[in-house]
C-alpha cells in the first residue's frame, strides 16, 4: 500500500493523482500551497497553517471547494489513510490550490504529503546552518505579496543552483529577506539584553514557527523588532537562527562562508522552548 492523495473529492494513489496539462499552475505557475509537519505524527498548528491558506486564497481569487473545517478533517484522514510503514513516522502535508482549467468556477484543491528531509534537518542541528548570499534577488512585493506561498519558485530555483550553501535572498535594494524554507533572526544586543531582529512584514511570508518563537520569545522577556536590516548589519549580528516549519529552530554557523558563533546562548533558548512547545501540543 502507498499513501493516498485527495484531489477535488476524490482519494487516490499519489503516485497517481496528477493535474491536468491545461491547469493554470501547469501553464503559468499559478499556484497557492500551504506546507506543514506533523511531530510524532501530530499536525500541531495545523489551525495556523490552515488560516494562513484560506487568507491568501481569498486574497488570490480562489474559491476553494470546501470550507476550513473540512479542510482540517481532509488532513486528518490523510495522515490516517497512511500504510502501516508510515504510521507515526513525521512527514509534510502539502494544500495546493490552483485556479484549475479554463472556464473552471472553483479551485483544485490537492491534499498530499511528502517525506521530511531528516539528514538534511539533522546536520543543521548537529553543525549549523550555512546561508550563502544569492545574486537572484527577492520577488518585488509589488508583483506578487511576500504573504502568499505561491508555487511560483523559479527563482529559488535559480539562486540554489548557484549558491554553496542555503540561498538567502535580498532585494533590489539590498534589504535581506528569507530563504526557500525558513526566515532568519538576527540576534543584537540592546541596552546589554538580547533583542531579536526579523525582516519586515511585508517582506517575508507570515511564518507559523516565526511567529511561535516571537510569542515564546517575549513571553521569556526577551525584546523583539521587525525591521529592515541588510547584509552587512546580520554579518555584524550576535547570534543568527533560521526558524521554519520542517525542522523547526536552528542556529546559524556561517553566513556566505565565514564561520560566526554558534550555536549562542539565545539560539538554545530558543530551540528550548520551542521544543517544550512541541511536546506541549502532542
Amino acid at each position: 500500500m502507498e499513501p493516498q492523495a485527495w484531489m477535488n473529492g476524490t482519494w487516490a494513489a499519489e503516485a497517481e493523482t496528477r493535474l491536468p496539462l491545461d491547469d493554470a499552475m501547469v501553464t503559468h505557475g499559478a499556484g497557492l500551497v500551504e506546507v506543514l509537519r506533523t511531530w510524532s505524527g501530530i499536525p500541531v498548528f495545523l489551525n495556523r497553517h490552515l488560516d494562513r491558506f484560506i487568507q491568501a486564497a481569498g486574497e488570490m481569487g480562489l474559491r476553494l471547494p470546501v470550507t476550513g473545517t473540512v479542510l482540517a478533517s481532509l488532513v486528518t484522514e490523510y495522515l490516517h489513510r497512511l500504510p502501516a510503514s508510515l504510521a507515526g513516522k513525521d512527514r509534510h502535508v502539502v494544500l495546493l490550490a490552483t485556479p484549475g482549467s479554463p472556464g473552471q468556477r472553483s479551485a483544485t484543491l490537492v491534499i498530499h504529503g511528502r517525506a521530511l528531509d531528516t539528514a538534511r534537518h539533522r546536520d543543521y542541528m548537529e553543525n549549523g546552518v550555512a546561508l550563502a548570499r544569492s545574486k537572484v534577488k527577492a520577488l518585488p512585493c509589488d508583483v506578487v505579496p511576500a504573504h502568499w506561498k505561491h508555487r511560483n519558485r523559479l527563482h529559488w530555483h535559480l539562486a540554489g543552483k548557484a549558491c554553496e550553501g542555503l540561498a538567502l535572498l535580498e532585494t533590489a535594494t539590498g534589504i535581506v529577506t528569507e530563504t526557500a524554507i525558513g526566515h532568519v533572526v538576527m540576534v543584537e544586543e540592546r541596552a546589554g539584553k538580547p533583542l531579536l531582529v526579523s525582516p519586515p512584514e511585508e517582506l517575508v511570508l507570515p511564518g507559523i514557527t516565526l511567529g511561535l518563537i516571537q510569542e515564546s520569545a517575549e513571553k521569556q522577556g526577551l525584546g523583539w523588532t521587525r525591521r529592515p536590516f541588510t547584509w552587512n548589519e546580520l554579518a555584524r549580528s550576535k547570534e543568527i537562527l533560521l526558524v521554519g516549519s520542517g525542522f523547526g529552530v536552528a542556529g546559524v554557523s556561517q553566513l556566505d562562508g565565514v564561520t560566526i558563533n554558534w550555536p549562542g546562548p539565545v539560539t538554545r533558548m530558543i530551540s528550548d522552548a520551542f521544543e517544550r512547545l512541541v511536546t506541549k501540543r502532542q
